[in-house]
């Protein structure tokens, strides 16, 4: 029994380490990038495609008018 609740406690951590690199994946997609422009779509905010992808695993996404807008 005690082995079974290791494994359950090592597998929840793999998870909970593994998640924001898939947010990164799944919210804030960059579609173009060249020299100091890019584009980036944002799937978590449907009333405003267009955005930065910002925050430490790029799961921010910030709205802007414009389609291009300067990358850091």
């Amino acid at each position: 029994m005690p082995n079974s609740s290791i494994l359950l406690i090592f597998l929840l951590t793999i998870v909970i380490l593994i998640a924001p690199e898939e947010n990164h994946k799944t919210y804030c997609e960059v579609l173009t990038s060249n020299n100091s422009n890019c584009t980036a779509y944002c799937k978590e905010k449907p009333e405003c495609s267009w955005g930065r992808c910002e925050g430490y695993f790029k799961t921010n996404c910030v709205c802007y008018s414009d389609k291009y807008q300067f990358c850091e």
